[in-house]
């Protein structure tokens, strides 16, 4: 029984969904993110999101075969929340970096849950939870490599796994008490000057 909703969840194309469908799965994943922001991971039922969403717990299986897949895409669809402007001419690419990371410090200070659901995601055995994850850590990764303009992609995507691994490192600290965040912050813009240089050259 399981592996048949598994089957039916992977073959769904979200962009090739009708439209009832795709505001259907939207409400879903907006019940989920709210539930996190209130509840721990571990805590968060199925059923509690499908009561919540207004649909069938067959229906919520159908779009999502297990928490890790339905969680996978909360993550997906809410790091949209800490996009900066990129399109200030006089940024140099310290800047860009520096403005996003601390965005996204920033949201994870609001919802310290969902950096656990990152770290729990990433040893994920779940084999569409992990194509979600792994387009969650696409996404931030280009959009950083993207910052770093314009440095050849070869030498941008170095420096970016070093700034993830840096805000990781911290995020870790900070989300189990062994850093503030105001020491988070300092950090973030220490790696950046390191990594990037101060003027981004």
């Amino acid at each position: 029984m399981a592996s048949n909703k598994g089957e039916v969840a992977a073959s769904l194309d979200v962009a090739a969904l009708p439209p009832g469908q795709l505001a259907r799965r939207r409400r879903i994943i907006g019940v989920a993110t709210r539930l996190l922001e209130d509840t721990d991971y571990e805590q968060v039922q199925m059923r509690v999101v499908a009561e919540s969403a207004d649909v069938a717990l067959g229906t919520l299986y159908r779009y999502f075969a297990s928490k890790e897949q339905l969680y996978a895409a909360v993550l997906l669809e809410w790091s949209t929340s800490y996009e900066i402007d990129d399109s200030v001419p006089e940024d140099t690419p310290a800047d860009r970096v520096r403005r996003r990371l601390q965005r996204a410090l920033t949201a994870f200070e609001r919802r310290p849950q969902f950096y656990k659901v990152q770290a729990m995601l990433q040893t994920t055995t779940d084999s569409r939870a992990e194509l979600l994850f792994n387009e969650f850590s696409a996404r931030n990764h280009d959009t950083l490599v993207r910052d770093l303009r314009p440095l050849a992609r070869p030498d941008a995507d170095d420096r970016v796994l070093l700034l993830n691994a840096a805000l990781g490192a911290v995020l870790t600290s900070y989300a189990y008490g062994r850093m503030t965040m105001q020491e988070a912050r300092r950090v973030m813009d220490r790696a950046v000057d390191l990594v990037v240089g101060a003027g981004g050259e």
